[in-house]
């Protein structure tokens, strides 16, 4: 038997970015992910994000700690935040 290897090609593109998340892109994304009966996966698969960054941003978001140094966003005042402060 003779076996016919061909090679490939693959071409490499450049370097993959890290998108930069502005800090009311982040509260609107965690904000919904809170909603009731909303599945957190679709969410996140909803914004083209990792489900372990959303589920980073929600437990940053509970402790207070999201978002740019310097700019915090009180959270107590949204719709959501029992939610948020309850891990729900």
């Amino acid at each position: 038997m003779l076996k016919v290897m061909r090679s490939m090609k693959i071409g490499v593109l450049g370097a993959e970015r890290r998108r930069r998340w502005r800090h009311e892109d982040k509260i609107r994304i965690v904000e919904e992910s809170f909603a009731p009966g909303t599945v957190v996966c679709d969410v996140a698969r909803r914004h083209e994000i990792a489900n372990s960054l959303l589920f980073s941003w929600r437990r940053q978001a509970r402790e207070g700690r999201l978002g740019a140094a310097g700019r915090k966003r009180d959270l107590s005042r949204s719709r959501s935040a029992k939610r948020i402060r309850n891990g729900r």
